[in-house]
């Protein structure tokens, strides 16, 4: 989630991917780590429903027992409405042959 105000604020619960508050025209990033507990080799492919959020990796192969840091990026444009905004991002960890 985000909210689009006209101050920057931070929100540094780690239960979810908080951006806090950022101006129009601001660019926000929280890291994440992801944990392969499951199987030998799995693709990891991430989806977002919100069409701000870019990630600096995507689709990666995790062995098992390997973690990997993945910064999420929310970019906001100048002409976005202030309000509260949140959305999902959906982590999904394929096994590999």
């Amino acid at each position: 989630d985000y909210t689009v105000g006209d101050h920057l604020g931070f929100n540094a619960d780690n239960d979810a991917l908080h951006f806090g508050t950022l101006p129009r025209g601001f660019t926000g990033f929280r890291d994440f780590e992801i944990t392969n507990n499951d199987c030998n080799k799995c693709k990891v492919i991430m989806k977002s429903s919100i069409d701000l959020l870019t990630l600096d990796e995507n689709n990666f192969i995790l062995k098992k027992n390997e973690k990997k840091k993945v910064k999420a990026y929310i970019n906001i444009p100048m002409d976005t409405n202030l309000g509260k905004y949140n959305g999902t991002l959906e982590i999904f960890l394929w096994k590999t042959i």
